[in-house]
């Protein structure tokens, strides 16, 4: 068996490095806790917690526009069961918001996201 090493992939347009093909389809995921510290990522650069249940991510190669898609989870807690939505903030950054189901904005014991798009 050959292996093929080369640094960017390109489709003729649009050149990506190959790293982000190898690391999977998702352009950018992070598995981030409570306080918006990062346990696990794939291109995110930095991270911020904006209080209460609110987190922002950066990415390290941003997305061509804020029209990306995403998907989200908050890992319940001891304080009752959680839900997770992601906000399209900028080409370089997305945002989490976790709540408790019965209230308003509440801090997880740990939050994922995924996101899938086209990198600038």
């Amino acid at each position: 068996m050959s292996t093929l090493e080369v640094s960017n992939i390109s489709d003729g347009t649009t050149s990506v490095p190959a790293g982000y093909v190898v690391n999977g389809s998702a352009k950018a995921w992070v598995n981030g806790q409570d306080d918006a510290t990062v346990l696990d990522s794939f291109n995110i650069s930095s991270s911020t917690d904006n209080g209460v249940g609110t987190y922002q991510y950066n990415y390290t190669s941003s997305f061509s526009s804020s029209s990306y898609s995403s998907q989200s989870e908050a890992r319940v807690g001891s304080s009752g069961a959680h839900t997770a939505n992601t906000q399209s903030n900028v080409a370089g950054s997305l945002i989490i918001r976790c709540y408790k189901v019965s209230t308003n904005s509440a801090d997880d014991r740990e939050n994922m996201v995924a996101v899938q798009g086209d990198l600038a």
